[in-house]
């Protein structure tokens, strides 16, 4: 092999090799990124279910309790008259 083709040949190869050391390096960057989005939107999900079943969960709905039907009644069960009907602001909609 001549000098020239062996010249030739060297800096093919180290062409080579940069153009695959550039793939790998690209590669990793985008299955890293990949990961890191998968890991931040399935972290944000769950707060987001979680958060939606602990806000319904402690939510209290008022509503009137129309078996109650004095203001005296509705104030020794501690509950708030108004509008001629007995409220109870503590309610839970899962009662």
């Amino acid at each position: 092999m001549s000098f020239a083709a062996l010249r030739k040949h060297s800096k093919n190869t180290k062409l080579q090799q940069k153009r695959k050391r550039f793939s790998n390096t690209r590669q990793t960057l985008a299955i890293a990124g990949f990961a890191m989005l998968f890991l931040i939107s399935g972290s944000v999900t769950i707060f987001l279910i979680l958060s939606f079943f602990s806000s319904r969960h402690n939510a209290s709905y008022p509503t009137s309790l129309p078996w109650v039907e004095s203001k005296s009644q509705c104030e020794e069960f501690g509950r708030t008259w108004r509008n001629d009907q007995c409220w109870d602001a503590e309610h839970s909609h899962n009662f």
